[in-house]
């Protein structure tokens, strides 16, 4: 039920690397920004932190190459 999303939303954000948690509708429950140093480094993050957490299942990762954002309000 919700409880059991929110234990989880709790347990993935005490992780150190986890910058933000995102509850979200579609496929998956959430949608995680991680930091991690080179790509075996997000390995060992997503094998040994988040995927050994209670009710851990599929998971998609992006790797973001660049970002750019818009200064000020919207609109």
């Amino acid at each position: 039920g919700l409880g059991d999303v929110y234990k989880r939303q709790r347990a993935v954000s005490a992780i150190p690397e986890v910058q933000t948690v995102e509850h979200v509708l579609g496929m998956y429950d959430f949608r995680l920004r991680v930091v991690a140093r080179d790509l075996a480094d997000f390995e060992r993050l997503l094998r040994r932190r988040i995927m050994t957490l209670p009710g851990a299942g599929e998971v998609e990762a992006n790797v973001l190459l660049s970002e750019e954002r818009r200064p000020g309000p919207i609109g």
